[in-house]
């Protein structure tokens, strides 16, 4: 198989979801949450706020109110 895809809902918050990938052989984690407005993060990456690093990954703004989070520790 060239690709596993496992979704996981957090059991305290329905909002939030946890996929884990396989695809030829390496594994990611990526978690989606939605939020009720939308954080400015200036001081990290001021020149793209849609795409910014944080202590657990990488954050993507897909809009105001979803966000996906690529799992790198």
């Amino acid at each position: 198989m060239i690709y596993n895809i496992e979704t996981f809902v957090d059991k305290d918050d329905y909002t939030k979801q946890f996929h884990h990938i396989t695809f030829l052989g390496i594994k990611f984690r990526i978690a989606t949450n939605e939020r009720s407005f939308r954080r400015r993060n200036t001081k990290q990456n001021p020149k793209n706020k849609n795409l910014y690093r944080t202590s657990r990954g990488w954050v993507w703004n897909r809009n105001p109110t979803k966000y996906y989070c690529l799992i790198t520790k």
